[in-house]
């Protein structure tokens, strides 16, 4: 099974909480037909939502925010697996501070081929304050709110038991994340933008093309054959290559897919027609989208609070994790050893207590009882991880710098308990005067 969140973006007819709601619940699909099962409301009070657009503190032009939330075609949850399943979708949703203080709504349609539960979040709170769990911040055309119900779905997938959501190909003609978005949700783009994605996915298609017919196998080859088609490589990065022609007023950055180092992958697939590999998501990359979760939470609280004053912070926060970028550089807090392990943080190794280390005695007969053999032990083991990880897939894959944190953090706690264990020692030949 599986669960794929999509988000109602400003561009819909259908802005306002009645307007979501009559649909929703309407006999009639969006192509008019009647449906083959009635509407059924499974949470919420719908005439309390669309009461909402009446509150005159209520934004005019955007209201509410609609969406759903899609299992696979001809599979069903049973009514704990649904329940289940919804509360935890609030619960990553909707920040803990205004968890109790939002009214929403969630429709279950059955008229397809698979379930699908369709929401409808009124854009007020029920003591009268603006909240948007899907806001878009600054200027970011709403990439940081898609990113962050990305990471929910992939968290209720993973605690559910359901199969993960795979993308067709890998890459998106040579688009930046912006102008993927910006092409997909946005029906009116300014002409000279519209201009540079038809140019960016022309390019990309003839490239595709020669991929496909085995005149291109990799990214230096695609490089050298840009290069014999005159165009010049003003830059090479490890996920783009920018180039440019000598008419062009500037040049012309293509990202992703066939443009990244090291994607065998999307050659393979162009080339041979195969079904992209899926990427196995472990209890690893659970911990990252639960810390990205956690900091779209803050960066909604600091914006619905009236702060704002940390949101460029916030929002670098947030594309750090989602990159894992300069994690390797973090200082480990004074009070790591006091870390609790829990299995929504497992890259936190627990600094081992009051266990004692084999062969190790005091002189007294009293056990030393730093716990270093122990902690020793989890850094060996997340090392091998970590080792085992960059064999199968390199060193700047997700996995393996996730991996790479741990066995830092594992080895650093092995050092404070090893630290610990020479103070007892010390301690205990200070007590019985032994030199």
């Amino acid at each position: 099974m599986i669960t794929k969140t999509s988000i109602r973006r400003s561009n819909n007819n259908s802005k306002s909480a009645t307007g979501a709601v009559n649909y929703l619940l309407s006999a009639k699909d969006s192509k008019g037909n009647i449906r083959s099962e009635a509407p059924k409301v499974i949470y919420g009070d719908k005439e309390v939502v669309k009461m909402y657009d009446k509150d005159p503190k209520i934004s005019k032009t955007n209201k509410a925010t609609s969406g759903v939330i899609a299992l696979r075609d001809k599979e069903e949850l049973n009514k704990d697996q649904r329940n289940k399943m919804l509360n935890r979708w609030i619960e990553l949703t909707i920040p803990e501070k205004y968890r109790d203080n939002i009214d929403l709504l969630v429709v279950e349609h059955n008229d397809k081929s698979n379930t699908e539960y369709h929401y409808v979040i009124p854009h007020l709170t029920q003591d009268g304050k603006r909240f948007n769990p899907h806001a878009v911040i600054g200027r970011d055309r709403g990439q940081t709110a898609f990113k962050a119900a990305q990471a929910i779905d992939r968290i209720i997938n993973f605690e559910m038991g359901f199969d993960q959501v795979q993308p067709g190909t890998g890459h998106r003609k040579g688009l930046s994340n912006g102008e993927f978005i910006a092409k997909q949700h946005s029906k009116k783009l300014p002409e000279n933008q519209q201009k540079l994605i038809r140019n960016k996915e022309q390019i990309t298609n003839y490239l595709h093309q020669k991929i496909r017919d085995g005149k291109i196998s990799n990214k230096q080859e695609l490089v050298n054959h840009l290069k014999q088609q005159n165009f010049q490589i003003t830059r090479n990065g490890e996920n783009y290559i920018s180039i440019k022609k000598p008419e062009w007023p500037k040049a012309m950055r293509l990202q992703g897919g066939i443009y990244a180092n090291g994607n065998t992958n999307a050659f393979e697939i162009l080339k041979n027609g195969m079904a992209e590999k899926p990427k196995e998501y472990t209890a690893v990359d659970k911990a990252r989208d639960l810390e990205l979760v956690a900091k779209w939470h803050e960066i909604l609280v600091d914006q619905f609070d009236n702060k704002r004053q940390d949101q460029n912070t916030l929002s670098k926060e947030f594309r750090n994790i989602e990159r894992n970028d300069d994690k390797l550089e973090l200082k480990l807090k004074p009070d790591i050893e006091n870390t609790k392990k829990t299995d929504d943080k497992p890259t936190i190794i627990e600094q081992p207590q009051n266990q004692p280390i084999n062969n190790v005695e005091g002189l007294g007969g009293e056990a030393i009882s730093s716990g270093a053999g122990d902690a020793e032990g989890a850094a060996n083991s997340a090392k091998s991880d970590w080792e085992e990880l960059e064999r199968l897939y390199g060193p700047n894959d997700n996995r393996v710098l996730a991996a790479k944190i741990k066995y830092k953090m594992a080895q650093a706690a092995a050092d404070k308990a090893k630290e610990s264990e020479n103070d007892q020692q010390d301690n205990q030949r200070k007590r019985y005067k032994i030199k």
